[in-house]
């Protein structure tokens, strides 16, 4: 007996199992498809997080920018945040700050930190 003598021996499917079948199938294959969406998806995202952003350029190159402070300061402290640097200067009149643009070198704003004078009848 051949596999041609089996399938002829079938009979076919009543109406209603023939609909009930090809339900079947229809969500067999919406299944996989929707599975094989979902792996590539998954795998798509684990690719793009282990390429990573790229490293990071420096934000200028060539000349180093000069910034004019005044005779005799002494730089205490530096912090950076957004295009700017905060200069923490010691001079000879006290303590001074510095806002400073990153980019040009430019002192933004200059702010001096003066004793307050107290009171000599309290």
């Amino acid at each position: 007996m051949t596999i041609d003598d089996a399938n002829q021996d079938e009979k076919p499917l009543d109406p209603a199992a023939e609909r009930l079948r090809r339900k079947l199938v229809r969500l067999l294959v919406f299944s996989m498809g929707f599975l094989i969406l979902s792996v590539m998806t998954v795998f798509g995202v684990i690719i793009y997080r282990t390429m990573g952003a790229p490293a990071p350029q420096p934000a200028r190159t060539g000349d180093p920018i000069a910034i004019a402070l005044p005779a005799g300061a002494e730089i205490v402290y530096t912090a950076i945040d957004e295009g700017r640097i905060l200069l923490t200067v010691r001079q000879a009149s006290g303590i001074s700050l510095f806002s400073v643009s990153e980019a040009n070198g430019e002192i933004l704003a200059e702010y001096r930190i003066e004793p307050v004078p107290t009171d000599p009848n309290e």
